[in-house]
């Protein structure tokens, strides 16, 4: 019997050494993660002066580098879909996509629900055309049509 209580308190004694080398792992755990949210803190910050030194929307900067973040919505689609809308147009999971990669802030709870309908008014408004890729409705920059072109149209229906 006593050879069994020494076996318990063996095995209890193993155990707490256990919990106390955990203990020691947790504090040095606690100990990283105290230090990656003070590297987070400084890489925010880094983020934030990048941010506030890029240049703002419509002073020249190129297309699609950043210049969405204090866009509206519905400027922000025409520059994107005039940008990069070429035949056979752009769908709105692309045009969504591009407006978050060049940091549109999104105040929606879901960004597509919203591009489409505008996207839509854009094209009822003529700003924009329709297109089709993969039988997805996609929308196409709306090309001037040229001087010549529209005056060859017009004297034609006037012949008619």
């Amino acid at each position: 019997m006593s050879e069994m209580i020494e076996q318990i308190k063996e095995w209890i004694e193993e155990r707490e050494a256990k919990i106390k080398g955990n203990e020691g792992h947790i504090v040095s755990l606690q100990d990283e993660n105290e230090q990656w949210k003070a590297e987070i803190t400084g890489l925010g910050l880094a983020l934030k002066l990048f941010r506030e030194s890029e240049p703002q929307p419509g002073n020249g900067t190129p297309a699609l580098i950043g210049k969405y973040a204090n866009m509206g919505l519905t400027d922000a689609i025409l520059d994107v879909v005039n940008t990069a809308g070429k035949l056979p147009g752009m769908t709105v999971r692309e045009i969504v996509d591009a407006l978050i990669a060049e940091g549109y802030k999104n105040k929606s709870k879901d960004l597509y629900n919203s591009v489409y309908p505008i996207a839509m008014g854009l094209v009822i408004q003529k700003r924009l055309a329709e297109g089709e890729k993969d039988g997805k409705r996609t929308f196409v920059r709306k090309v001037p049509i040229n001087p010549i072109i529209l005056a060859l149209k017009q004297d034609a229906a006037a012949r008619k």
